[in-house]
């Protein structure tokens, strides 16, 4: 759909405007996969919050829903005080964090139904529709500094933790494990994957020289915050209501896609397929290879039926997993011979 907008934007010349805001549209549709999902999941939710009588078994869950709800509790309160003593308004805090979590949750579940290799969305997390919805200056500087230090989880969301731990639980659950050993699992990877992101961030520059011996692109990324901090302080912004309008416009979009796929079972078109694509840097590099699996896919189940396309499924995991092992041997090998090596994406 964007890419019309931008055709009709080009010939009415609306080039350099900012139209058609494909990334705050992408920002909005994941409002509306979460919109969707809380919907969706109200009865089971009701079931867990104890608001209905209805039993709902946890057995097999990591953890209890007097857990969850308690370290919910807890992280968020954590979360307001600590931003609080940074110097953060209150309601700047529930925003920011209320609009970050309900996107956390609409890449978890597109990841689940829909399975998207993609979900990066850059420079368009919550600080930027705040910004767009009062300007920089009801913010003020303390709020937009806060920002500047969140920027290193809202910059892009292509390696969002929450769908990879969901994936890790449903892995767990398909090949027997116990959820809760896997709930240990992760915490104990999360714990020393900090410690050892904190030590390669400082020890890999020292050796070998930030400037001339790596990639600039950590510096970049070190930059961009503060960068757009300058110029928040020193040339404030209006609200930006186009930005906020085309954000409701992906909102009411995403809405009217589920809606179509609930009523219709024919229609097609996917409400996390349009919220993964707009404003993605990421399907620039891979649109060709989603549309030759999908012409692919459709040949199979067109002529082949399901039992085909089941059959033919283990083949294309081997691809996968073919790619990202040569891949991962190139990178071996350059790190013991100290050569440059292939490297692949993502």
């Amino acid at each position: 759909m964007w890419k019309g907008q931008q055709i009709v934007g080009s010939v009415m010349g609306l080039e350099g405007t900012g139209y058609p805001y494909i990334n705050y549209q992408g920002f909005g549709a994941y409002m509306g996969i979460f919109l969707i999902a809380v919907w969706r999941s109200r009865k089971h939710l009701q079931n867990l919050l104890g608001v209905k009588t209805q039993s709902v078994s946890t057995r097999d869950e990591p953890m209890s829903p007097r857990t969850v709800v308690l370290a919910l509790i807890f992280g968020v309160a954590f979360l307001t005080f600590f931003c609080l003593r940074a110097g953060m308004s209150l309601w700047a805090i529930l925003v920011f964090f209320g609009l970050y979590f309900a996107f956390s949750t609409a890449v978890s579940r597109m990841r689940a139904e829909l399975g998207s290799p993609m979900h990066d969305l850059h420079y368009t997390g919550p600080e930027r529709v705040m910004v767009a919805a009062v300007g920089t200056r009801p913010l003020g500087p303390m709020n937009l500094s806060m920002f500047s230090f969140f920027w290193f989880f809202t910059r892009t969301f292509d390696s969002h933790p929450m769908p990879h731990q969901l994936e890790g639980f449903k892995l767990a659950a398909t090949s027997g494990v116990r959820s809760r050993f896997m709930l240990f699992a992760i915490l104990i990877a999360l714990f020393v994957g900090i410690l050892s992101q904190f030590w390669a961030l400082i020890s890999i520059p020292y050796r070998l020289g930030a400037l001339h011996e790596m990639s600039r692109v950590p510096i970049v990324y070190g930059s961009e915050p503060w960068t757009q901090l300058q110029k928040w302080l020193t040339h404030p912004l209006p609200p930006d209501y186009w930005a906020l309008g085309f954000t409701g416009i992906g909102l009411l979009f995403a809405l009217f896609l589920m809606l179509m796929r609930m009523k219709f079972f024919w229609f097609p078109f996917h409400p996390a397929a349009y919220a993964a694509v707009c404003g993605s840097w990421a399907v620039n590099y891979i649109w060709f290879s989603l549309g030759i699996v999908w012409v692919l896919k459709l040949v199979l189940l067109k002529y082949g039926g399901r039992h085909a396309h089941r059959k033919a499924m283990p083949f294309f995991l081997g691809l996968i997993l073919g790619q990202f092992t040569v891949g991962s041997l190139w990178t071996i090998l350059g790190m013991v011979f100290n050569i440059p090596a292939y490297g692949i994406w993502p």
